[in-house]
């Protein structure tokens, strides 16, 4: 869970895809789930580190939100949403379906 874009992000389990989506809470309370990003699409669950040491957090960085995501023709992979709203597979830093797994990510100044 992260702020981003004036509003709170998060990832949940959507029963009618059988996968996980991303979510955004608005300042007006309403929950919109981000189709933008297509069914095929499953942002990598998240949980804090307390609960999972290996988790992998949504993250903002450069006027964007940064998240590990699985796609069935990349694998997880990085994934970039701006503030304009478009939404980018930001690298396939592992082509072919095995994926990268991107996670514990940190800025370095």
């Amino acid at each position: 869970m992260t702020v981003f874009n004036d509003a709170l992000w998060f990832n949940g389990f959507d029963s009618t895809t059988g996968q996980n989506q991303l979510y955004k809470l608005g300042n007006d309370g309403s929950v919109t789930k981000w189709t933008d990003i297509g069914n095929n699409l499953s942002p990598i669950p998240v949980s804090t580190a307390a609960q999972d040491p290996d988790s992998t957090p949504l993250s903002t960085f450069d006027n964007a939100l940064w998240f590990s995501a699985n796609n069935p023709n990349s694998g997880n992979e990085l994934y970039k949403l701006g503030a304009d709203g478009s939404f980018t597979l930001w690298k396939d830093i592992n082509p072919g379906l095995g994926g990268s797994f991107p996670h514990d990510w940190a800025l370095l100044a």
